[in-house]
C-alpha cells in the first residue's frame, strides 16, 4: 500500500492512466462502425444501419447496397461524374432541371411527395414514389446530392409497410453521408 506523498502522487497517476485508457476506449467503440464505408474514387463516405447487410462492388448498378435483415428493405448509392453540361448551371438551376425529370416516372409509379434540402453541406433534391402494380405496394425514396465531383444517388426501396420503421434509418444514413476531398 501506498502511504505519504509519493504513494498519493503513484496513486494520482495511475487513477489518470486509467481515465485515459477509458476515454480512449470509449471514443474508438463510438467512431467505429462495421458498417461505414468509404469509397475515396468517388469521393465520399456513409454509415449504414447496425445488422444491415453491406455488399461493395457494383450491385444493381449503384456503388453499395445495404440490406436490412428483418425486412426486403434496401438502400443503394450510385454516383455520377458531374457532367460538362451539368457545370453550366447553379446548383439552384441544376436542382429544378432535376426536380423536373423526376416527376416523369415509368408506368406503374406515382411521385408522392418532392422537394429540395441539404445534405453535407451541398444542395439534394429528393422524391417519394410509390410503385402499385406489384403484388405488395411499394415505395422508392431517392435524395439526389448535387456534389463537386459526383451528383450522388442515395436511394430506398422497400415495402410500403415498412417505410416508416425504415425512414428514420435511412435519416441516418443521410445524415452520416460526408462528401470526401
Amino acid at each position: 500500500m501506498y502511504t505519504g506523498v509519493k504513494g498519493a502522487m503513484i496513486l494520482k497517476r495511475i487513477s489518470v492512466w486509467i481515465l485515459l485508457l477509458l476515454v480512449l476506449v470509449t471514443c474508438a467503440a463510438c467512431n467505429s462502425s462495421k458498417n461505414m464505408y468509404e469509397n475515396k474514387g468517388k469521393h465520399f463516405r456513409v454509415t449504414f444501419p447496425d445488422g444491415w447487410k453491406v455488399e461493395k462492388g457494383n450491385p444493381r448498378e449503384g456503388i453499395v447496397k445495404a440490406v436490412s435483415q428483418n425486412d426486403p428493405t434496401e438502400i443503394i448509392i450510385g454516383a455520377v461524374p458531374v457532367s460538362k453540361q451539368s457545370k453550366e448551371y447553379n446548383t439552384d438551376e441544376l436542382a429544378k432541371i432535376m426536380l423536373t425529370k423526376g416527376q416523369r416516372t415509368p408506368n406503374g409509379m406515382k411521385v408522392a411527395e418532392s422537394g429540395e434540402t441539404t445534405i453535407a453541406g451541398h444542395k439534394a433534391i429528393w422524391f417519394l414514389q410509390s410503385v402499385a402494380n406489384t403484388p405488395q405496394i411499394e415505395y422508392l425514396l431517392i435524395y439526389e446530392v448535387l456534389g463537386n465531383t459526383h451528383i450522388y444517388q442515395i436511394g430506398m426501396f422497400g415495402p410500403k409497410d415498412t417505410y416508416a420503421n425504415n425512414r428514420e434509418l435511412f435519416d441516418g444514413v443521410l445524415a452520416s453521408f460526408t462528401m470526401l476531398p
